[in-house]
């Protein structure tokens, strides 16, 4: 279509806008005439949007009409519908975005159930592109950058997300350790970001990684290496350890800086917290090498002083009620080491037991686990807690995980998606999926996005899909990813593209993961569809996260068929529901033991393989089921207590039993 004819077609329904809107404020109108009107709108509002005008004002002033005309409240919807005529009629295209000149309060706000972002007092479509391109490191880089910002005005998203390691803004010469790492920043290369994107009416979310130290610190710290998390193989991560105070007190220094520099620039739309080695809530490691790192963390000299430390406070300074729950009268505080994992499983039978088992049992491994869990939080709110005390004014964001999956998730401990809906300090949670050709045609993976935003969503948490590329994803196969901006919609939430680097199909160098019409599609699909919302299920499926810690052990040979068996039971049972097009929420025993009331909104819940119970979640489900909620049990639930023995009253309460016998059959 040339420029002159869409040009014409424009002017045309702009002229057709202006007639609707007039004749609308003139007539007086009964139900059946005003949803007629709002047919009329949403085709019109359908044609704008696909000639690229943002009508994001003439949208919330149709919902606005909606509410009222679901209330009868028949003037106020024709008021309301109106006035999103009008906003349509004065809509622009944000090709050329009005510059950013004023600063605003972002914050998130829930509207008709679902939470929206708001930028001063107008909501946001949370959108943007995730940068990998660290400025600071070097020319071309710096570049990318600004390329994803003009990215954003062409397809009318609205942030861009800044990432910056503390080892390429800091690359300075110490001769002795700072007194404030903060002076020893060079601000200017964002400075001309912040600048570049409020002139293109761009908003910008800065992520500074701070999680390893600039090198003036490995230099002059005597073995510096104890402080870098470790494997129980004695190999080291680029990570330090979690919560080393010299650490705390320089990121502390330059997160100020940074805050109290930007906080009130125009361009600002809020901050995201880096945590965790890949930027995912996590522990390096795993039962595979991922990222570089394998295994179980963290075995640093620095941790296992803070583990002595952690156990001295849990057992109240008694070493002899440690001795008896480690069953070794020779443990103390002071010599107490960090356990090692149990071996791989040589045995089918043996393999039969652990999977039918309550997992590592060990006392010391319970408590490394509880340590460990405690740490990462720790680290997390501290970090969360000082940006929005700086900052009260903007949003604040985090990676954070799905439920139902957290059985694969003990080596890095990202089971804790509860602490986030927890937190007063996070307005935004985002996940990090992959988009492949069969996405939204292969069963798990449609389910992780599902659980994810619906969780969150569901306890008043804005989100957004930051989506990543992958080999799996033909480059000519836009489905997927129109698939991606439909699901965004239909839920009422947000969606970010990254910028990462995928292998040329050439095998030689590297590529954005998504080319330009691939973010096109994005981008065009998503502003072309209305906004849904989730609503609450009435059946729940109970996951106890912490559980994925203690049953990890795998056939060895390189089988991992039954490699966290328990685990993904739960996931397959979540995966059929989703399958059969029956809606679920999930709920964690961690919101059940602190609120026992939550089950109150549900018919039902299903209990699978939650093999390990206390006597607090097991009066709560009892109350559930006794004021009329139905308990549907599976596997190995309520066969033994939270530190793994063998205690079947658990099953028989549940099932309002006297007797429940076990039977053991083996079929090879």
């Amino acid at each position: 279509m040339n420029k002159k004819l869409l040009v014409t077609l424009g002017v045309i329904v702009i002229i057709l806008i202006g007639a609707y809107a007039f004749l609308l404020h003139k007539l007086t109108l009964d139900e059946e005439q005003l949803i007629q009107k709002f047919s009329e709108f949403q085709v019109l509002c359908n044609e704008k949007k696909m000639q690229g005008y943002d009508v994001t004002e003439a949208e919330e002033l149709a919902r606005k009409a909606k509410r009222a005309l679901d209330e009868k409240d028949y003037e106020a919807a024709k008021e309301f519908l109106y006035k999103a005529f009008e906003a349509l009629e004065m809509a622009k295209i944000p090709g050329i975005k009005p510059p950013l000149t004023t600063p605003k309060k972002s914050y998130v706000k829930v509207v008709d159930g679902n939470p929206k972002l708001f930028i001063g007092d107008r909501e946001a479509e949370i959108t943007g592109f995730l940068t990998t391109s660290d400025p600071y490191k070097n020319p071309t880089k710096y570049k990318n950058v600004i390329k994803y910002i003009d990215y954003a005005v062409k397809y009318n998203f609205t942030f861009a997300c800044i990432f910056f390691s503390w080892w390429w803004l800091d690359q300075s010469e110490q001769r002795e350790l700072p007194r404030d790492a903060s002076e020893l920043i060079n601000w200017t290369k964002l400075d001309n970001i912040f600048d570049y994107a409020a002139s293109r009416g761009v908003y910008l979310v800065p992520c500074f990684i701070y999680n390893v130290l600039p090198k003036w610190w490995f230099e002059l710290t005597p073995h510096s290496i104890e402080y870098l998390q470790t494997n129980s193989d004695g190999k080291t991560a680029p990570m330090m350890s979690f919560n080393i105070p010299v650490h705390q007190k320089y990121a502390d220094q330059v997160i100020t800086a940074m805050v109290n520099r930007y906080k009130r620039h125009p361009a600002l739309l809020g901050w995201y917290l880096h945590h965790g080695y890949t930027n995912e809530n996590n522990y390096p490691g795993g039962p595979g090498l991922r990222h570089g790192s394998i295994g179980w963390y963290d075995y640093s000299e620095f941790a296992k002083k803070r583990f002595r430390e952690w156990l001295r406070k849990r057992y109240n300074n008694n070493v002899s009620s440690l001795q008896k729950a480690w069953g070794d009268p020779s443990v103390t505080f002071e010599n107490a080491e960090v356990p090692r994992p149990l071996p791989k499983i040589t045995e089918l039978d043996e393999a039969i037991e652990w999977i039918n088992g309550p997992g590592d049992t060990r006392r010391q491994w319970y408590d490394w686990q509880l340590f460990r869990l405690e740490e990462k939080k720790l680290s997390m709110d501290h970090f969360a807690k000082l940006y929005k005390t700086l900052d009260p004014d903007h949003i604040l964001m985090i990676s954070a995980q799905p439920p139902l999956f957290t059985g694969f998730q003990g080596y890095i401990m990202t089971m804790n998606y509860y602490d986030f809906v927890f937190s007063p300090y996070i307005d935004i949670v985002l996940f990090h999926p992959a988009v492949t050709d069969d996405l939204w045609e292969n069963p798990k993976r449609k389910t992780i996005p599902y659980n994810f935003v619906r969780y969150y969503e569901t306890r008043g948490k804005a989100v957004f899909i930051k989506w990543e590329g992958d080999q799996r994803l033909t480059p000519s196969n836009l489905e997927p990813l129109k698939g991606c901006a439909e699901f965004a919609r239909r839920t009422g939430t947000g969606i970010a593209l990254w910028e990462g680097n995928l292998t040329t199909e050439s095998g030689v160098g590297i590529q954005p993961e998504f080319t330009e019409i691939q973010i096109k599609t994005v981008a065009e699909t998503y502003h072309s569809m209305p906004e849904g919302r989730i609503k609450k299920s009435s059946f729940a499926i109970i996951e106890h996260p912490i559980l994925g810690a203690f049953d990890y052990r795998a056939v060895s040979g390189g089988s991992t068929t039954f490699q966290f068996y328990k685990g993904r039971d739960v996931i397959m049972f979540g995966i059929l529901l989703n399958s059969a097009g029956l809606e679920y929420d999930v709920i964690s025993t961690n919101e059940i033991l602190k609120n026992p009331n939550i089950l109150e909104d549900y018919k039902a819940v299903a209990l699978i393989n939650i093999y390990r119970m206390n006597d607090k979640l097991l009066k709560a489900l009892l109350d559930f089921r006794d004021s009329g909620g139905g308990l549907f049990i599976v596997g190995r639930t309520g066969l033994f207590d939270e530190y793994g023995n063998k205690n079947m009253t658990y099953l028989k309460k549940l099932l309002n039993v006297s007797d429940v016998r076990e039977e053991k059959k083996s079929l090879y």
